[in-house]
């Protein structure tokens, strides 16, 4: 949580040393999408206002964005943001 709180406070204080890092969750099996989605939800809920953008993705709408993906019964996944300090030591 103080985390959370801290990087809010660097988005509003200072935005141009906090950016958007992407991260994709692959989903092989069915429950996954459902799992990772309720689970990123709870994490929404914890940040409050402070929560970046999520979606979902899918193989066939984002080829692009799963290139080093194992592609064998690849359903799609979560893409989720966090925020990344370019801040020294941070």
């Amino acid at each position: 949580m103080s985390a959370l709180k801290e990087r809010g406070l660097m988005r509003q204080n200072a935005p141009h040393l906090v950016h958007d890092l992407a991260f994709i969750v692959p989903n092989y099996s069915w429950w996954e999408a459902p799992f990772y989605g309720i689970g990123l939800k709870l994490y929404d809920l914890l940040a409050a206002n402070m929560a970046l953008a999520r979606r979902s993705c899918c193989r066939k709408r984002d080829p692009a964005r799963l290139p080093a993906l194992e592609p064998e019964e690849l359903r799609g996944g979560v893409v989720y943001y966090d925020g990344s300090s370019t801040m020294p030591g941070c």
